[in-house]
């Protein structure tokens, strides 16, 4: 998962948390946004990415 540090700051936590109670075999891994509107999910490098586009 691909998010701001803000975002990630304020759910990471508790998404994690969630994840982990309904599916514990899942391992989630945080990632800072690098450049908005990069390339990574249609690569497959990141299943989900969690900003604002555009100003």
């Amino acid at each position: 998962m691909r998010g701001t540090e803000l975002l990630l700051v304020a759910l990471a936590g508790s998404l994690a948390d969630r994840i982990h109670a309904q599916a514990p075999d899942v391992d989630v891994v945080f990632l800072p946004e690098v450049v908005e509107g990069g390339p990574a999910p249609r690569q497959g490098l990141v299943d989900v990415e969690l900003g604002v586009l555009g100003p």
